[in-house]
């Protein structure tokens, strides 16, 4: 094998190495982005009847799985994320409170 055969296995290793890299990258985003997903539904859920302080929902979250480590910034990054697109509401004494909107009749849809 001549140098340049050497050189040139030695990109495609590195190449290789880097696409591996991506893709693992690409499914850890994927996996935290679902993980959000199931907060917000959590999150939805729990606050639907009663109005929770952020507090109440964190505490929801550690009594759910006993024993694993709860990320709390993650649930406040969720939170945060239903604020932003409304599916929750933050209320004046301090809590939040899942949006409900009514359907609308077909005649005043016209």
């Amino acid at each position: 094998m001549t140098t340049s055969d050497w050189i040139q296995g030695g990109i495609l290793f590195l190449a290789l190495l880097a696409l591996v890299f991506q893709q693992g990258r690409q499914l850890m985003q994927i996996g935290k982005a679902e993980r959000r997903t199931a907060n917000k539904l959590k999150v939805f859920f729990l606050c639907q009847e009663t109005a929770r302080t952020e507090d109440e929902i964190i505490h929801h979250f550690k009594g759910m799985t006993p024993g694993q480590r709860i990320d709390e910034t993650e649930i406040r990054k969720t939170i945060y994320e239903m604020l932003s697109d409304q599916t929750l509401r933050f209320r004046s004494n301090g809590t939040f409170k899942a949006r409900r909107n009514k359907a609308l009749d077909e005649e005043t849809d016209s």
